[in-house]
């Protein structure tokens, strides 16, 4: 075709009856050739002209590399990452790769672009743009966002000559799948924006899971909580009789969204009804402690015990493992940690349940607080306290031994005393004791303790034996307490209770002793649940993943044995074979670096329709029905976050969750590479807390979280610990920075900030927590621990 019209033209022109400039009659081509100049690019990259992550629409995201921007939409390469405030132009925060060591280039025989790497070294850790190319991208990306009124993707590259070309543009319209990676849009490292995963309201679950999710926990979340009665969670409300089905979990760019669903049903509604009715009036719930403590616990427990000397404390080299091999135990830790989620929710109706029923129960007849209520269940989980539970035998045996063998305790000093002491190393050194009797002691703490989470509920989350060091330190806390606080907060319990029984009628006491002692006995439950079972679980799970990733590690499969974490089952079993299409370690280092610099602030609390209120009963139910539902949205209407309280200038606001005024150094926690910079008689604050979180309640004297309600985790390790919190703040991580001064006033829900110009932070510590942003090698200590068991 391109020929032919040449051919015509030319014939046009030699013809003595027309005008060469005349082409109004000449056909129009079937078909051209569009013939462009290849741009030689010293920087590529792409420009979002609203936040795809957090969905600012006043912030531009710009990613760049060097070079051709194959390596970028491929996701070869790890970019630098810029947001600006496109209509301020002013920076909110960059992060500047260190890994730009290669680059694509135009190849030198025209077939297209070569791998190369870049020779001159200071250039791997430079931005890769200038200040004045990031503005230019913006006013740039400004102008076409005005021209086609919604906010665009673009595609752009900077020659050797700073011109700069703009190569595509679109709408950003993507959406993520579930898990860690699934902000990317497919085949791109970009990030996706945030759109509902279906019809109706969707919930940011952001108390339990405050950080981006791996591939793992989300494809286990979406059943565990399903629906239908197939799986724990449902099945756990049918036990209780509510009228809750389950909750519909869906993961978008990592993060959990639910939709809870109702029964409608008549004939089921009649039958819960039923249940609710043996529940309240046969005290079923008793009998349900009844199984968790002579049943469910010791199952649990010798199950991890199992795991632990099969897999864990055992001599078996697994190097020697065919890829077979890996594979199959691999499997064994995806389905081990599955199944730990499910049984989390055995009991999760029986426990929420009669929390639930004192709150609702008490301020009704007393007119107290929800908070005076909730501190009526102030020392009654024990066990939520960890290490921190002196009165646990394994603690307290650990405890004699150490006091028997002054040099123990020594070492364990070294943790406060020297700020270059390795806690690892500490560790090394208690479990090599000579003494016989802090050898035994010390390998029956680790096997209880070792492998719990040390800050959540996924394979990615660290282990106290990766993290030793704070579980160490309340091991020291545990050795200098003298009993003297447990006394005052007992003492302060039984007043407060005293004082709440007052406010009771006198007809409805006896009723509010019965509530009082019932209720409190089976509020241990509620965090037992996850310790005895996924904390633990999971722990253990991640610890096998970590000894298969380091054999793969060994084998260059993988660049860092951790990287398998944030790998799907299916992923890993094709990254141990060795399968074409293996997920690449680019992309488990995207995935790593996704939950590393991402959080819940960046997503929206909802998604969808407009979440409004729970349905209102209807008003001629039986009374026994009537308690469950007021006990029900009493919990759950406590443990998630709730509406901004609203701050202003000096002053952040939230939730009252454990009463108490405190001034202090502020210390943000981030991840877990930031817990290294917790010092003693700190202030805590940050997204949401677990159970894990134990490990360092001796340091802390006070706590404020964005997210949780009053029976959020964050809240109940507050009160159990006698220090001031206040929960669901929503905007205390981006006001607050380590170092400042600021007061916490529990009881009324506020944090001051007293002094924000002189931050004091220890560079030391900074330095150590930089270095601690990948899991440590534990593999020696768990050698010496082995030896030293004889496992």
């Amino acid at each position: 075709h391109v020929l032919e019209y040449r051919r015509l033209l030319e014939n046009r022109r030699k013809s003595p009856d027309s005008a060469p400039a005349d082409l109004s009659d000449m056909p129009l081509p079937k078909m051209s050739v569009l013939l462009m100049v290849q741009i030689d690019s010293k920087v590529s990259g792409v420009m979002f002209t609203r936040n795809p992550v957090s969905g600012a629409s006043n912030e531009a995201v710009i990613e760049a590399v060097y070079g051709q921007g194959e390596g970028l939409v491929s996701g070869e390469l790890t970019p630098d990452r810029y947001v600006y405030n496109r209509i301020q132009k002013t920076e909110v925060s960059r992060d500047i790769s260190e890994l730009k060591t290669h680059k694509f280039q135009l190849s030198n025989s025209f077939t297209g672009t070569d791998k190369v790497d870049i020779s001159d070294s200071s250039l791997w850790a430079m931005p890769a743009l200038t200040q004045d190319q990031i503005l230019n991208l913006i006013d740039h990306g400004n102008r076409l966002n005005q021209y086609y009124g919604h906010a665009q993707d673009i595609e752009w590259c900077i020659d050797s000559s700073d011109t700069i070309y703009l190569l595509q543009t679109r709408h950003i319209t993507s959406a993520g799948d579930a898990g860690v990676g699934a902000h990317m849009e497919s085949g791109s490292s970009r990030p996706a924006a945030f759109l509902p995963p279906g019809p109706g309201a969707w919930a940011f679950d952001n108390t339990h899971f405050a950080k981006p999710t791996t591939k793992h926990i989300a494809k286990c979340y979406e059943k565990v909580m399903a629906p239908g009665g197939v799986y724990s969670f449902s099945k756990s409300l049918e036990r209780v009789g509510v009228g809750l089905d389950g909750i519909e979990n869906r993961f978008v760019n990592g993060f959990m969204y639910g939709q809870p669903h109702l029964i409608s049903d008549p004939n089921e509604l009649m039958r819960r009804g039923g249940i609710c009715y043996e529940f309240w009036e046969k005290k079923l719930y008793l009998k349900f402690l009844e199984e968790f403590d002579n049943e469910w616990k010791p199952q649990r427990i010798r199950e991890h015990e199992d795991f632990l000397d099969k897999f864990i404390d055992t001599q078996l080299d697994f190097s020697l493992e065919t890829n077979e091999g890996l594979v199959e135990l691999a499997k064994t830790a995806y389905s081990y940690a599955f199944k730990c989620y499910l049984h989390h929710h055995d009991f999760t109706g029986p426990a929420v349940i009669c929390t639930g029923d004192l709150v609702a129960q008490v301020t009704k007849w007393s007119g107290c607080s929800v908070l005076e209520a909730l501190e009526l269940f102030d020392n009654a989980s024990p066990e939520s306290r960890g290490v921190l539970n002196y009165h646990d035998p394994i603690v307290k045996r650990l405890h004699d031994a150490l006091r028997e063998y002054p040099q123990s305790v020594e070492a364990l000093k070294m943790l406060n005393e020297d700020e270059d002491a390795d806690s690892l190393e500490v560790l090394e050194l208690l479990i090599a004791s000579p003494n016989p009797g802090v050898q035994s002691a010390m390998k029956d703490f680790i096997r209880k303790f070792g492998y719990r989470l040390t800050n959540g509920y996924d394979l990615c989350c660290f282990t106290n034996m990766e993290t030793p060091e704070f579980m160490l330190r309340a091991l020291l806390t545990g050795l200098e307490d003298d009993g003297t606080k447990e006394k005052q907060q007992e003492a302060k319990y039984h007043a407060h209770v005293a004082d709440i029984r007052n406010r009771v009628p006198e007809e409805l006491r006896t009723q509010f002793d019965t509530v009082l002692d019932e209720s409190r006995k089976l509020y241990r439950m509620r965090d037992e649940r996850g310790l005895f079972s996924d904390l633990t679980g999971v722990g253990l799970a991640r610890t096998l993943l970590l000894k298969v990733g380091k054999v793969l590690e060994t084998r260059m499969v993988l660049r860092s044995a951790d990287l398998l974490a944030f790998a799907s089952e299916e992923e890993a079993e094709a990254l141990i074979k060795g399968s074409k299409d293996a997920v690449s370690n680019v992309e488990l280092e995207n995935r790593l670096h996704y939950y590393n610099v991402c959080d819940g602030s960046t997503a929206p609390r909802t998604l969808g329709a407009p979440l409004g209120p729970p349905p209102a009963p209807p008003s001629d139910l039986p009374p026994f029905v009537m308690r469950s539902i007021a006990a029900m949205q009493a919990c759950l209407g406590h443990v998630f976050t709730g509406e901004d309280a609203g701050s202003d200038f000096d002053t952040i606001r939230g939730v009252a969750a454990s009463r108490g005024v405190i001034q202090g150094r502020a210390c943000l926690i981030r991840d877990p590479s930031d817990l290294c910079l917790v010092e003693q008689n700190d202030i805590l604050v940050t997204y949401s807390t677990s159970a894990a979180f134990n490990s360092i309640l001796p340091l802390l004297s006070g706590i404020v979280a964005d997210f949780g309600g009053t029976l959020s985790h964050s809240a109940i390790i507050a009160r159990e610990s006698g220090i001031p919190a206040v929960v669901g703040c929503l905007s205390a991580m981006e006001r607050i920075q380590t170092g400042m001064i600021i007061q916490v006033n529990g009881e009324k829900g506020e944090i001051r900030i007293i002094d924000s110009k002189n931050i004091k932070v220890d560079p030391g510590k900074v330095r150590k927590a930089q270095s601690s942003s990948l899991s440590k090698d534990v593999s020696g200590v768990l050698r010496q621990y082995s030896s030293i068991t004889g496992m």
